[in-house]
């Protein structure tokens, strides 16, 4: 089969992937039927799979784009090879498109995971092809297979030389130029293109469409073609970098407008009349044009909170991963060596050590710049990266060397996890605010506003915040959990197996943030309370009931697909290894977005995890490690049934608190479904 230029539709459609002849009256009909054809052809490993993904796709934006016409899609790894399927319905079809009628052309591709270059190629030359009315109208009076795809041959050779005129035409005096971007970058990027350029060339418009899609940009605008055009068509229903456009005249609209009215919008950007373009303070991103565009604030919110723990999680799991290779060697090459010192006896365990921790420390500060940015664009990037680091590193310790030149009376906890949260969201509106005040200075001064200016009173401003209240607030609230635990540890005024599953069920409550802290620090500090180095439950149970988090998610996941989108099954799957290597953190990202059910199943399953390892008199000796250190801990079989016992049931009440989700959701098919 040809590729890149030179793809020919055709070779994608095979003899039992056409029915020129269908009887569908709904959505799910037409697809139910291209899904029949697709399977007959060969194209698909799992059918019910790929139907599923079909929906999924169809609730993001429907792929009715009017004119009769539809283009449904998917790929994923339940298609075997790249085809093509066509259908004809003659009576019709309702099928939600863009402009409300009937469709009567399909033509659906299916694509394997590894194939996102092709499948994007083919939605390309499928748009230049079926936007043409013509075409359709000939398609529609084909009376067989073979002549259907005759005029899609002949309708392609024609395009290919007319778009190479066009382009050359274009590149060479552009008076206007576009740029299209659907949310998915598939199909409605290069079907808004295609409508443009065609609506170009019959008013006598010189034009250059860039294209963002799914393979990235293409046909990019130049700086001499933006600088020679009069006017800019932004037709994009996501974020975009506009910067480069300042001060040019702009008409934004949405990816659908594009394709439904081109000519209208032709005419106005050529009409002269638009408003100059200005990008905000510090260039930020601009905000998509159309339907997309408006976000109520617990959706902005929850996207930059989404963005902050995105960002995050490589962090989390490589550095995780760094750690778990240094006690590894360490309990394969040096198992004589210091236990206190575990991860870091030999040089190439120290260095493994060495980097994990750094990927860790980095966490926070990365985590809240991100929420930052995805609020106030770039310019919140700064400030919420010095936030973050002052919740991780504890800011109130520098302020104590300030005022008393002691470095020992620094608080032992930080604001964490929840203080980098707060400052990512801090960051974000501070600087939206100061960008607010500032917006009458002179734009002469605009790279010294956006460089200097608003960046310093923003990490001012944020971190006496973090300074005066917020690390002292968490702190003091770390402190009295830590010395509330240790007095009930040291005078045993609390059973040992209650004060353990406490102690455990606490390393749950906020995956590494300051609950998750306090109770940590206590197991540390169990330690060396007789004065030397000791072995306790205590630790023990603290070491469990921060493995128990991952692995409980880890494994209904595993158990309990259902319950779960396939973008949280593929990040479940990583929490086997974070959870084995003691980082609790791996349960964020999923406790952040369900975190009434995913939070209280975990606390149980750390809470018997450390129950249960008291009462089995479980001891350790070593602060860290995961499942590395376990031939360290008295009594090492029951200490991992009682690892096995509380990931069990917070797995089970995990499933039991989740319901499962419909197959739209979940991406799984009706049959593997319970």
């Amino acid at each position: 089969m040809e590729t890149d230029g030179a793809l020919k539709i055709t070779d994608l459609i095979a003899p039992r992937a056409i029915d020129l002849d269908a009887h569908v009256a709904t959505k799910p009909e037409a697809l139910d039927r291209l899904t029949t054809l697709a399977n007959a052809a060969g194209y698909l490993w799992d059918a019910a799979a790929f139907r599923a993904a079909l929906q999924v796709r169809e609730e993001t934006v429907t792929t009715g784009i009017g004119g009769g016409l539809a283009l449904p899609h998917a790929r994923g790894d339940f298609v075997s090879q790249p085809g093509l399927c066509v259908m004809r319905a003659p009576g019709g079809c309702a099928f939600d498109t863009l402009d409300k009628q009937p469709a009567y052309l399909f033509f659906m591709i299916t694509c394997p995971p590894d194939s996102a270059r092709l499948h994007t190629q083919v939605i390309s030359h499928l748009s230049a092809l079926l936007l043409n009315r013509d075409l359709r109208q000939k398609l529609m009076e084909a009376e067989t297979p073979a002549q259907f795809c005759a005029m899609l041959d002949a309708a392609q050779s024609a395009e290919t030389a007319a778009m190479a005129t066009r382009k050359n035409a274009a590149n060479s005096q552009a008076a206007l130029v576009a740029v299209t971007a659907c949310p998915t970058g598939v199909a409605h990027t290069y079907m808004a293109a295609e409508a443009l350029d065609l609506a170009a060339e019959q008013l006598g418009i010189a034009l250059k469409i860039e294209t963002d899609g799914a393979s990235g940009v293409e046909n990019a605008l130049t700086p001499d073609d933006i600088q020679a055009s009069t006017a800019v068509i932004i037709a994009a229903d996501r974020q975009l970098d506009l910067e480069r456009f300042e001060s040019k005249p702009m008409l934004r609209v949405s990816v659908t407008d594009a394709i439904t009215r081109p000519a209208e919008l032709l005419k106005q950007a050529a009409a002269g009349d638009l408003p100059l373009y200005h990008a905000p303070a510090g260039g930020a991103s601009s905000e998509p044009a159309g339907p997309h565009s408006k976000r109520g604030f617990g959706k902005a919110a929850y996207d930059a909170l989404m963005a902050g723990v995105s960002a995050m999680l490589p962090f989390v799991t490589v550095g995780g991963l760094m750690l778990s290779i240094a006690f590894l060697m360490d309990s394969l090459l040096r198992p004589d060596a210091s236990i206190l010192n575990f991860g870091r006896n030999s040089e190439i365990s120290a260095f493994f050590h060495f980097v994990g921790n750094a990927a860790f420390d980095f966490m926070l500060p990365v985590m809240a710049a991100f929420i930052a940015r995805a609020i106030a664009g770039m310019p919140g990037f700064l400030t919420g990266f010095v936030g973050g680091w002052f919740a991780s590193e504890g800011a109130c310790r520098y302020l104590d060397t300030f005022v008393t030149a002691d470095t020992n009376s620094a608080p032992v906890t930080s604001a964490g996890f929840l203080g980098a949260l707060a400052a990512g969201f801090l960051a974000g509106p501070l600087v939206l605010f100061l960008q607010f005040l500032l917006r009458r200075m002179p734009r002469s001064m605009e790279a010294v506003r956006s460089i200097l200016i608003i960046p310093f009173l923003g990490m001012v401003i944020l971190g006496l915040s973090m300074l005066l209240f917020l690390d002292p607030a968490l702190s003091w609230v770390n402190d009295r959990l830590s010395h509330s635990l240790l007095a009930m540890h040291t005078g045993m005024t609390v059973p040992s197996v209650l004060l353990c599953a406490a102690a455990a069920a606490m390393m749950a409550v906020d995956f590494g943030g300051p609950v998750n802290k306090a109770a940590y620090l206590v197991g540390t500090v169990s330690l060396t309370l007789g004065g030397e180095a000791q072995s306790t439950e205590l630790m023990a149970a603290v070491l469990l009931g921060g493995m128990v988090p991952p692995l409980a998610i880890a494994l209904c996941t595993t158990f309990f697909p259902n319950r779960f989108t396939r973008r949280q099954r593929t990040s479940g799957a990583s929490n086997y290894v974070l959870g084995l290597c003691f980082v609790t953190e791996g349960a964020l990202p999923l406790a952040m977005s369900d975190p009434l059910r995913v939070v209280p199943a975990c606390v149980v399953g750390s809470a018997v995890a450390g129950g249960l390892s008291a009462a089995f008199a479980c001891t350790l000796s070593v602060p860290t490690g995961g499942i590395f250190v376990f031939p360290f801990a008295t009594n090492p079989a029951f200490y991992l049934f009682a690892l096995i016992a509380g990931s069990l049931v917070g797995m089970f009440m995990l499933a039991l608190l989740r319901h499962p989700l419909p197959p739209k959701q979940s991406g799984l098919p009706e049959r593997v479904r319970p």
